[in-house]
């Protein structure tokens, strides 16, 4: 059972099975000029846009957020509780009542949010983009009304804090608006400021690439199940290796070549291992795998501009 807590300013709401009674939701009051009843707002409450919610938090925990989804549950809602968030289920709330605007909805959803919202935004906010191939050029079609665009591409590894982050602001958003959106940004993992033009290549191999990387970790695991090892120490040893591996490649200044020239030696089992792996194209299919997530992220670009 849900225990119901109503606090002062704020409403319980009743709603379906799928719907929690402890949402905690806001009396909207109208606001004055340049003035925002809260710093940041999402529109999507999904797992990217909880993870970019909690960077935000810990990277100023006096942050005032508000996120808006129609498909709140318990877990959902506790979760953006936990990180002292409020919650809607009205769009229109977040442009109204938010100095920062985060669109972290499924590509799939942009156009019908956009056509919703369009009459909405001043030229004060700050609207920030997460959606794979939303382009600022659709971006500034569909909120008008909105100057300070930025377009950014991370991964799920935000979760964990270690996220990569690609910053794309358009021409209009001031320096100090841009160093405000890095700082913040700067708390779930790297931060880099890219043309807009390598955005559909950040996505292929960040964005989508931390899937890739997994893949490669699975099948660590499974070769060493399939040389003799359990399930539980093949899937423990998988990830160390990967980790330790992409430690050595942050924290040296070598190139990845001689890191890998460290462990062959000739006729050695690293260089039948790393034989084997050229002979079945494992560079060309991580390659490949790249170069294709890039390509549907421009596709989807060309789609958003329509």
């Amino acid at each position: 059972m849900v225990k119901v807590t109503i606090e002062r300013g704020f409403r319980a709401v009743k709603g379906s099975k799928n719907f929690s009674t402890a949402l905690k939701v806001p009396q909207f009051s109208e606001r004055q000029k340049n003035e925002f009843q809260y710093d940041i707002g999402f529109i999507g409450a999904g797992n990217m846009g909880y993870a970019i919610a909690e960077g935000f938090k810990m990277t100023n925990p006096n942050l005032k957020i508000l996120a808006s989804d129609s498909n709140w549950n318990l877990d959902r809602v506790q979760k953006w509780n936990d990180i002292g968030s409020n919650q809607t289920q009205q769009n229109e709330n977040i442009f109204e009542n938010c100095r920062l605007v985060v669109l972290s909805v499924k590509p799939q959803s942009i156009q019908a949010v956009a056509n919703e919202l369009a009459s909405h935004g001043t030229s004060e906010q700050i609207l920030m983009s997460v959606i794979a191939g939303y382009s600022i050029e659709s971006m500034r079609k569909s909120f008008p009304n909105v100057q300070n665009l930025v377009r950014i591409m991370t991964n799920t590894g935000c979760l964990i804090k270690e996220g990569a982050i690609a910053v794309t602001p358009s021409e209009e958003v001031p320096l100090d608006v841009v160093q405000e959106v890095m700082s913040l940004l700067n708390g779930f993992g790297l931060t880099e400021l890219v043309p807009e033009s390598s955005m559909d290549a950040v996505t292929g191999m960040s964005g989508s690439g931390i899937a890739f990387v997994y893949q490669v970790i699975q099948a660590l695991e499974e070769g060493g199940v399939a040389s003799g090892l359990s399930r539980d120490v093949a899937s423990k040893f998988a990830s160390q290796t990967a980790l330790a591996a992409a430690k050595m490649v942050q924290q040296s200044d070598r190139d990845i070549q001689s890191l890998i020239d460290d462990v062959t030696s000739p006729a050695g089992t690293t260089y039948a291992g790393l034989q084997k792996a050229k002979e079945m194209g494992l560079s060309q299919a991580v390659q490949g795998a790249v170069q294709a997530a890039a390509e549907r992220s421009f596709e989807l670009s060309n789609i958003s501009k329509k």
